[in-house]
Protein backbone atom coordinates (compact mmCIF):
# COMPACT_ATOMS: atom_id res chain seq x y z
CA UNK A 1 0.00 0.00 0.00
CA UNK A 2 2.88 2.35 0.81
CA UNK A 3 4.40 1.74 -2.63
CA UNK A 4 1.06 2.51 -4.29
CA UNK A 5 0.77 5.80 -2.39
CA UNK A 6 4.34 6.77 -3.28
CA UNK A 7 3.69 6.06 -6.97
CA UNK A 8 0.42 7.99 -6.77
CA UNK A 9 2.16 11.03 -5.23
CA UNK A 10 4.89 10.87 -7.89
CA UNK A 11 2.27 10.63 -10.64
CA UNK A 12 0.38 13.66 -9.28
CA UNK A 13 3.61 15.64 -8.96
CA UNK A 14 4.65 14.83 -12.55
CA UNK A 15 1.18 15.66 -13.89
CA UNK A 16 1.26 19.00 -12.06
CA UNK A 17 4.72 19.75 -13.43
CA UNK A 18 3.55 18.96 -16.98
CA UNK A 19 0.55 21.26 -16.52
CA UNK A 20 2.78 24.06 -15.22
CA UNK A 21 5.32 23.70 -18.03
CA UNK A 22 2.72 23.38 -20.78
CA UNK A 23 0.77 26.27 -19.25
CA UNK A 24 3.85 28.49 -19.41
CA UNK A 25 4.31 27.62 -23.08
CA UNK A 26 0.62 28.29 -23.78
CA UNK A 27 1.07 31.70 -22.13
CA UNK A 28 4.15 32.47 -24.22
CA UNK A 29 4.35 33.90 -27.71
CA UNK A 30 4.56 30.36 -29.11
CA UNK A 31 1.51 28.46 -27.79
CA UNK A 32 1.53 26.14 -30.81
CA UNK A 33 4.71 24.60 -29.34
CA UNK A 34 2.71 23.43 -26.32
CA UNK A 35 0.32 21.58 -28.62
CA UNK A 36 3.21 19.99 -30.53
CA UNK A 37 5.05 19.04 -27.33
CA UNK A 38 1.92 17.53 -25.81
CA UNK A 39 1.32 15.51 -28.98
CA UNK A 40 4.90 14.21 -28.88
CA UNK A 41 4.30 13.10 -25.27
CA UNK A 42 1.02 11.41 -26.20
CA UNK A 43 -1.09 14.04 -24.43
CA UNK A 44 -4.21 15.00 -26.39
CA UNK A 45 -4.72 18.74 -26.96
CA UNK A 46 -7.96 18.50 -25.00
CA UNK A 47 -5.94 17.65 -21.89
CA UNK A 48 -3.73 20.74 -22.03
CA UNK A 49 -4.20 23.18 -19.16
CA UNK A 50 -6.60 25.38 -21.11
CA UNK A 51 -8.07 28.53 -19.71
CA UNK A 52 -10.57 30.74 -21.47
CA UNK A 53 -7.88 33.38 -22.06
CA UNK A 54 -5.33 30.85 -23.39
CA UNK A 55 -7.85 29.36 -25.79
CA UNK A 56 -9.09 32.75 -27.05
CA UNK A 57 -5.51 34.09 -27.43
CA UNK A 58 -4.56 31.12 -29.59
CA UNK A 59 -7.73 31.52 -31.64
CA UNK A 60 -7.00 35.21 -32.13
CA UNK A 61 -3.44 34.43 -33.18
CA UNK A 62 -4.53 31.81 -35.70
CA UNK A 63 -7.33 33.98 -37.01
CA UNK A 64 -5.19 37.12 -37.40
CA UNK A 65 -2.56 35.19 -39.34
CA UNK A 66 -5.14 34.18 -41.94
CA UNK A 67 -7.85 36.87 -41.81
CA UNK A 68 -6.64 38.58 -44.98
CA UNK A 69 -6.63 35.37 -47.01
CA UNK A 70 -9.33 35.13 -49.61
CA UNK A 71 -12.24 33.14 -48.23
CA UNK A 72 -10.89 33.27 -44.69
CA UNK A 73 -13.21 32.16 -41.93
CA UNK A 74 -14.61 34.45 -39.27
CA UNK A 75 -13.39 34.51 -35.68
CA UNK A 76 -16.35 32.49 -34.39
CA UNK A 77 -15.69 29.89 -37.07
CA UNK A 78 -12.07 29.72 -35.90
CA UNK A 79 -13.25 29.03 -32.34
CA UNK A 80 -15.52 26.24 -33.61
CA UNK A 81 -12.74 24.78 -35.77
CA UNK A 82 -10.34 24.76 -32.81
CA UNK A 83 -12.94 23.15 -30.57
CA UNK A 84 -13.32 20.36 -33.13
CA UNK A 85 -9.55 20.08 -33.63
CA UNK A 86 -8.87 19.78 -29.89
CA UNK A 87 -11.89 17.63 -29.10
CA UNK A 88 -13.57 20.24 -26.92
CA UNK A 89 -17.34 20.27 -26.64
CA UNK A 90 -19.54 23.32 -26.18
CA UNK A 91 -19.77 22.25 -22.54
CA UNK A 92 -15.97 22.22 -22.21
CA UNK A 93 -15.78 25.69 -23.73
CA UNK A 94 -18.58 26.80 -21.44
CA UNK A 95 -16.61 25.56 -18.41
CA UNK A 96 -13.59 27.61 -19.51
CA UNK A 97 -15.84 30.66 -19.80
CA UNK A 98 -17.47 29.95 -16.45
CA UNK A 99 -14.09 29.70 -14.72
CA UNK A 100 -12.96 32.99 -16.26
CA UNK A 101 -16.24 34.85 -15.69
CA UNK A 102 -18.14 33.21 -12.81
CA UNK A 103 -20.32 36.29 -12.29
CA UNK A 104 -21.35 36.46 -15.96
CA UNK A 105 -21.97 32.79 -16.56
CA UNK A 106 -24.52 31.82 -19.18
CA UNK A 107 -25.91 28.35 -19.83
CA UNK A 108 -23.92 26.25 -22.31
CA UNK A 109 -26.50 26.68 -25.07
CA UNK A 110 -25.97 30.46 -24.95
CA UNK A 111 -22.23 30.09 -25.53
CA UNK A 112 -22.44 27.49 -28.25
CA UNK A 113 -20.85 28.52 -31.50
CA UNK A 114 -22.32 25.69 -33.50
CA UNK A 115 -25.07 26.62 -35.98
CA UNK A 116 -28.54 25.51 -35.07
CA UNK A 117 -27.92 25.34 -31.31
CA UNK A 118 -29.51 28.64 -30.36
CA UNK A 119 -26.25 30.20 -29.23
CA UNK A 120 -26.91 33.55 -30.79
CA UNK A 121 -24.06 33.26 -33.29
CA UNK A 122 -26.22 32.18 -36.21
Amino acid sequence: MKLIMENYRRFIKEATEYDEQLGRILDSDTPEQAIELAASLGIPAKELPWTYVRFRRLAASRWSSMMYDEGAMGYDEMITKMMDEFGLSAGDYNELHKAAHPDKHLPAKDLSLRPGTGGGYE
